[in-house]
C-alpha cells in the first residue's frame, strides 16, 4: 500500500519539477518535499510508530525515494542554473564601439576640502558667500578705507 503512495509522490514531484523555472522556485519545492515540515521528512518521522518489519521496509523504500529526489533536484538546479546564465550573458552584452569612461583622478588639496567645509559651517549659520577678485588696486584697500595716501601701512 506504501509502495504505490510512494510511487505516486514520486511522480507528483517529477511533474512538479518539470514545471520549475527558478532557482528559488525549486528550492520551495525541495523544501516543501525534504524541508523540516516536508512530505517525505514527515513519513520519516512516522516510521516510529511502526513494527520493526514494516518500519525497514518503509524505511528503505523513503530512502530509495528521497535519493531518488535529491537526484532529480540536483539535476534540475543544474539544468536552471545553466538557462539562467546563458539569459545573463545573452542579455549583458558589451558594445565595443561605445567610448570608455574616464576614471577621477587625484582628490581635493586638503586646505581646498577644509575651506569648503568651513564654508558649509557658515552658510547653514545664515551668512552668505560673495566672490570677487583675488587681487585689488590699491584704491580699494585704501583710498576707500580713508588711510591716507602716505601712511606706512
Amino acid at each position: 500500500m506504501m509502495d504505490q503512495q510512494f510511487e505516486e509522490w514520486k511522480n507528483e514531484i517529477v511533474e512538479q519539477v518539470r514545471a520549475v523555472r527558478s532557482s528559488s522556485d525549486l528550492q520551495s519545492l525541495r523544501n516543501q518535499w525534504l524541508g523540516r515540515r516536508g512530505k517525505i521528512t514527515g513519513a520519516m518521522k512516522g516510521l516510529s510508530g511502526l513494527t520493526i518489519d514494516q518500519r525497514r521496509i518503509q524505511g528503505q523504500q523513503l530512502n530509495i525515494l528521497r535519493e531518488a529526489v535529491l537526484r532529480l533536484f540536483n539535476e534540475r538546479q543544474e539544468q536552471i542554473e545553466v538557462t539562467e546564465e546563458a539569459m545573463q550573458l545573452r542579455n549583458e552584452r558589451f558594445d565595443m564601439t561605445l567610448p570608455g569612461v574616464l576614471p577621477g583622478i587625484g582628490m581635493l588639496h586638503p586646505i581646498t576640502r577644509i575651506r569648503r567645509l568651513i564654508e558649509d559651517v557658515f552658510l547653514r549659520m545664515g551668512f552668505s558667500l560673495e566672490y570677487g577678485p583675488e587681487i585689488e588696486n590699491e584704491w580699494y584697500n585704501f583710498e576707500a578705507l580713508n588711510i591716507p595716501k602716505f601712511h606706512p601701512a
